[in-house]
């Protein structure tokens, strides 16, 4: 009987074999485990212990400060959607005020009563960023007027990538933190991500998919974002020193 051949002479009826388990001969291969690295608190007093006041203060103010221009920004994104009534952003834009005000409580019952002396420290942020801010907020603006000519809502990429690129440097920053922390304990540290800042960034990113062609980030941005951290490590270090000057 004639087999008829497809793809040199491989009979498509053809029953393939399965696969044999290869002999062990009595070894057991143990497969390496992937350990995934677990979220390991530690106190603010362990920190002082191991690296010292000033380090510490610094660690935790500068990504703070940072996650808070970030939250701004999407707020002032939120409030770009209400005003020129892009109901196609109503649900992201609900969220993202939803976890604004979240993030806000959480942080307020860190503080506790202390919260006023945060507030007054943002406030110091504000006064020495301010001018930074607008000069990266028009650097944004810019390149969004070259990459979107002729969209009518230019500014909605500009935001998001503010929001995004802030947040991003923030993770990295705190992954740069917990080596630091974990040479020093001589242990593995791994810091716990904000969900409310996580869910905004991953808001921010579905409007940047859904809004076209994603804005393509330059080096230029990439400065302006360092300089606002540059800014905020600033900050933190002068608060450090007044507090000392003062106790």
């Amino acid at each position: 009987m004639e087999i008829k051949t497809i793809n040199n002479g491989i009979s498509p009826c053809v029953v393939p074999f399965g696969m044999m388990p290869a002999p062990a001969f009595g070894v057991e291969i143990k497969k390496k485990k992937r350990q995934i690295p677990k979220y390991v608190p530690i106190s603010f007093e362990e920190c002082v212990d191991k690296i010292g006041i000033k380090d510490s203060v610094v660690m935790n103010f500068v990504p703070q400060m940072l996650r808070s221009l970030a939250l701004e920004q999407a707020m002032e994104l939120v409030g770009y959607c209400r005003d020129n009534r892009l109901s196609e952003y109503k649900r992201h834009t609900r969220e993202i005020r939803n976890c604004f005000a979240e993030y806000n409580r959480e942080l307020a019952k860190s503080y506790g009563r202390t919260m006023a002396a945060y507030q007054h420290y943002m406030e110091l942020l504000h006064e020495a960023i301010d001018i930074d801010l607008f000069k990266c907020w028009c650097t944004f603006t810019n390149e969004a007027a070259r990459q979107y000519v002729g969209h009518p809502h230019k500014e909605i990429p500009a935001r998001i990538a503010m929001v995004r690129m802030m947040l991003n440097f923030v993770e990295k920053y705190d992954k740069n933190v917990d080596k630091i922390i974990s040479e020093k304990m001589d242990t593995h540290i791994k810091s716990r991500r904000d969900p409310y800042c996580l869910m905004i960034h991953l808001l921010c990113t579905d409007i940047a998919e859904t809004f076209g062609q994603e804005m393509k980030i330059t080096e230029t941005m990439n400065v302006c974002v360092k300089v606002l951290a540059n800014k905020c490590h600033s900050v933190a270090l002068s608060i450090v020193a007044d507090e000392e000057a003062e106790s």
